[in-house]
């Protein structure tokens, strides 16, 4: 517990001005979960492994506190035994793969120790689909390394000269924009060459080449700022002159990328009418469209929105009908018609309505009253298919009637 807490508090100090971050995943290996191969998260879910040259994993002695200088007697952390670079430039290491579902503005953090032989650079990789892999390029903007000895070099890679010490690393992603809530993000540690020389080199002597020693990963940490989800706060379309004006009303557009207008003239197949980008962010946004000569389309029309994420998740609104011409205060449509079970009613008022079913030898087989707000669901699964007659008294004692045909 004071390990993670401790963690907490040092990643607050680093990141934490105006956005609380939260932590999703983490490795602490306090138990080790899963096997010593691939130890699965602490907190939250995803997988780890070793690639290339790298092998020989167990636990071994890890880091509290800050992260930074020597291990810390009592704890656990993620031992590659055999920390063989390989013979290719950043081919070899260890990756950790998660959901940021969710989140925005990710960041990752780890304590790393390396054995005196072992290999002083490092690369981090990105991964967005969970198979291609992408160099990130840390800077002293984007990255914080909480010891001495430790730095950024000209390859925008992490590299430290001393081993047998840890060094807690802290990486702001907010730059990705395909971190952000995606179930396939994930990142890779590879051993790099030494700045400029085209060689592996020791972490004690940068001086002599490295093919082996020890690494050691310890509170492996991924981070970030909750996600709300859209909000659509109202959606309206209405007839002036041949055209059809549609406003709507969102909040929490975090990550959201476009809307699209939609129209349909028999309610079942929809065209799009426009486009609008998301404005994003987590206050109220107001679109206007307006969709030139509709009128020439039918007397009556169906709109809705689409509405699509960054990350290509799509959602509807409820439909709404206009009219061109004189407006029927009450129920304007009733569909599908002819329905295989449920009917939607649509009105343009917000009112009690007594609605009665009533079917081919005049007897009425449903009565009830309904509180009807823009739409109405009304199941008819479980009565006989033919026809029926749907009656509905407004709270002004008007009534309407709308001949449904149940097959």
């Amino acid at each position: 517990m004071n390990k993670l807490f401790t963690l907490l508090i040092f990643l607050f100090a680093i990141l934490g001005k105006g956005f609380s971050q939260t932590t999703f995943t983490q490795w602490t290996y306090v138990p080790l979960n899963g096997t010593a191969a691939n130890p699965t998260p602490n907190t939250g879910s995803g997988t780890s492994a070793l690639f290339g040259s790298m092998s020989t994993t167990s636990t071994a002695t890890g880091m509290t506190g800050t992260g930074c200088g020597a291990q810390t007697t009592g704890t656990l952390a993620w031992a590659i035994g055999t920390a063989n670079p390989g013979t290719t430039n950043e081919s070899s290491g260890v990756q950790f793969n998660t959901s940021t579902s969710g989140y925005t503005g990710i960041n990752v953090s780890w304590d790393q120790r390396f054995s005196n032989t072992s290999t002083n650079t490092v690369r981090l990789q990105y991964t967005s689909d969970g198979s291609t892999w992408t160099n990130f390029t840390m800077t002293g903007t984007n990255t914080t390394i909480c010891a001495t000895g430790a730095a950024i070099n000209i390859n925008g890679c992490f590299e430290t000269i001393g081993g047998d010490q840890y060094r807690r690393v802290v990486v702001n992603l907010s730059s990705i924009t395909a971190a952000n809530n995606n179930t396939n993000f994930g990142v890779r540690m590879l051993a790099a060459h030494y700045q400029s020389t085209g060689q592996f080199r020791q972490a004690n002597v940068p001086g002599t080449a490295a093919t082996g020693g020890t690494w050691r990963f310890d509170n492996v940490t991924f981070s970030g700022t909750t996600v709300l989800p859209l909000s659509l706060l109202s959606f309206n379309a209405k007839a002036q002159g041949n055209n059809i004006i549609v406003d709507w009303k969102s909040a929490n557009e975090i990550s959201h990328n476009y809307y699209e207008v939609l129209y349909s003239v028999d309610g079942s197949n929809f065209i799009q009418a426009g486009q609008r980008n998301a404005l994003v962010g987590s206050g109220e946004k107001v679109y206007t469209l307006t969709h030139q000569n509709a009128s020439l389309l039918g007397s009556k029309l169906f709109y809705r929105l689409k509405m699509v994420s960054t990350t290509g998740v799509v959602t509807y609104s409820n439909i709404v009908i206009v009219r061109f011409g004189k407006q029927v205060q009450g129920i304007t449509d009733v569909y599908p018609n002819p329905t295989t079970g449920i009917v939607t009613l649509i009105t343009n008022t917000t009112e009690q309505v007594q609605l009665n079913l009533i079917d081919a030898s005049g007897k009425i087989i449903v009565s009830k009253q309904v509180f009807i707000n823009n739409t109405y669901n009304l199941d008819l699964t479980k009565y006989a298919n033919g026809i029926y007659i749907l009656e509905a008294t407004l709270t002004n004692g008007n009534k309407q009637q709308f001949k449904v045909v149940k097959k």
